[in-house]
């Protein structure tokens, strides 16, 4: 197994299959955790949205087959911040090397799709990925309002 991206802090961990039906499912896990922390409501609207929009990727775009692929999902808190890790055994894909696109100035000018990446980096405070042992990781990091609870 990896070491940890992130310092030591609360956190939990999810492992999903490249499947549509387990977004709920996140979605859910993404909830209660912030609950549990008693995290504000707001930062769970915005993690539930980026944990939606990384593993929808990744079930749209990493995989070349039909097989089940699992996704390695985990939250936690530390140095004032959330962190969402994501791991996957996916094509590689670094989405730091992917430019920023401009907002389109019309309607006509906006296409459906290709706003992942845009939501990540508006609600993000940091984003990081590593390549390790043929799987992707990404590291999303999002800055908490006030003092770190525990």
């Amino acid at each position: 197994m990896r070491a940890p991206l992130i310092g030591e802090g609360p956190s939990e961990s999810l492992i999903v299959r490249n499947e549509r039906s387990e977004l709920s499912r996140v979605s859910g896990w993404v909830h209660a955790w912030v609950r549990r922390h008693r995290l504000p409501s707001k930062l769970a609207q915005i993690l539930d949205l980026c944990t939606a929009e990384v593993v929808t990727n990744i079930i749209s775009y990493a995989y070349d087959d039909n097989a089940a692929h699992p996704i390695s999902l985990k939250l936690s808190i530390d140095e004032g911040r959330v962190s969402l890790e994501v791991e996957d055994e996916g094509k590689p894909f670094d989405s730091g090397q992917v430019a920023a696109q401009p907002s389109p100035l019309s309607l006509e000018e906006g296409r459906i799709g290709g706003w992942g990446l845009r939501i990540l980096r508006h609600f993000a405070s940091d984003l990081r990925y590593r390549r390790v042992d043929s799987r992707n990781q990404l590291t999303v990091f999002f800055q908490l309002p006030g003092p770190t609870p525990h």
